[in-house]
Formats: C-alpha cells, structure tokens, sequence
C-alpha cells in the first residue's frame, strides 16, 4: 500500500480566491451597458472523475447560485457565476480483509466562480427570444472527495489499496484547493426564463495534493463535468 504525502497548509489561496471574485465582479461592471440582469441558478450535473490511481465512473449531482449579466454589444453579454455545485462520482473500493469489491458513492462539496461571454447567434426582433453560444473560464474552490455512509470508510480503493478517507484532500491543505476550467456551452432564453447546456475542461488534476513516497502509483488525473441550468433573471434598469 503506497504512504500518502499531502502538501502544506496554503491558507493564502483563500486570499487569492477572495481577490479573483472581486476583481471580476469590477471587470464585468466596467461595460457599457443600459441594462443589468440579476437572477438565481439551479441545475444538475455529471461529473466525470478520471483519476490514475482509482477505478472511476461518473454520478449526477445538483448545483445552485447567483448570475449576473452585462450588455456589451446588441448581441453579446458577459455573466458572472457564483455558487454552490454538489458532484458525485464513484470509486472502485473493496472491503478491509474481504474480496467484496463494489462501486462507492463519493461526493465533492465545491464553490464555484465563472466568467463567461455569451454571443447571441439568434435573436427575436423584441429580444424576448435568445439562442446562442457562450464560452469562458470558472474555478472550484475546496477539492474533497467523501465517502458517502460511516460503513465504507472502512473500505480501501482499488486497484492501489488507497485508504477511502485519504481522498478528503482539502483538510491536509488549510481547506484551500482551486481547479480551473475552461467551458463552452449553448444557451436559449425567453424572456426571464434561460436554460444552458455546458462542457467543463479540467486544467490541473484535483488529486495534485495526493504524492506517493518512492511508489510506483502516478497520482494524477484530469476530471471534467457536464451541466444543465436553468437560469431565472430579474430585470433592472440602470
């Protein structure tokens, strides 16, 4: 069984995180615009976990939040997203001394933060109707991996024997540990109401805090995720 190294504490990526939302809420704030749109965000999603090191499948999850968004052209705006994403995902684990290997639910309880810009690829004449692209960048703020249910924390992951409560990799690190992505989606909108269909491309592996001592096991791995919002806006005039 390979031994687990974990980074030092980086209390200052709070800081840096704290620092990103301000400096984006300021960036999106400096664009022309007659009209702001304020509204609240639910929606699912599939979270695709691919590590080296575990046996893995994806799980939906849910997320909730805030959007704002910003006229730049007659047909682009920029929006910001802030909130909450439940992802589940599930690991290979087989049971202390026994050959009883099954699938294990696991969970990730992040904060997300995205900067997009949508472009308006149709549009009705009134601007009720919306159908169009968007792309940006988010980040995830916290990186656990739970163990759903006190009976499988005694379970190991297969195929390296990593002990399941190892993979709650945020607690060894102050708490702080940022994924970025990059997404792309589609967009429709009428009127208040607007539902979007997303893409997230992980840039750095949430398992980087994972180190093997003199082991063979690369602990690595990408993960992605897809998402289905639905955005409600409450118009304001400026």
């Amino acid at each position: 069984m390979p031994k687990i190294r974990y980074l030092p504490a980086q209390p200052y990526y709070m800081k840096k995180f704290l620092y990103c939302a301000a400096l984006l809420t300021c960036f999106a704030a400096t664009a022309q615009k007659k009209e702001r749109n304020f509204g609240i965000s639910v929606g699912v999603n599939e979270y695709f976990a691919r590590p080296d090191f575990i046996s893995a499948k994806s799980a939906t999850g849910f997320s909730f939040g805030i959007v704002s968004g910003y006229d730049v052209t007659d047909k682009s705006d920029i929006v910001i997203e802030a909130g909450f994403a439940h992802l589940t995902m599930k690991f290979m684990g087989n049971d202390l001394g026994n050959d009883n290997s099954r699938w294990l639910d696991f969970h990730s309880n992040r904060l997300f933060l995205n900067l997009l810009y949508y472009y308006d690829a149709y549009h009705s004449d009134d601007r009720d109707f919306i159908v169009g692209v968007h792309g940006g960048v988010g980040t995830h703020y916290v990186n656990n991996f739970t163990v759903k249910g006190k009976d499988n924390a005694a379970y190991t992951l297969e195929p390296y024997g990593i002990d399941a409560l190892d993979m709650k990799i945020s607690k060894y690190t102050d708490g702080a540990e940022f994924n970025p992505f990059l997404t792309a989606g589609i967009n429709m909108r009428y009127r208040f109401a607007e539902v979007n269909l997303r893409y997230y491309k992980g840039l750095t592996s949430p398992y980087r805090s994972l180190g093997n001592n003199g082991s063979p096991v690369k602990f690595g791995g990408v993960d992605d995720y897809m998402s289905l919002t639905f955005n409600f806006y409450f118009d304001a005039d400026f």
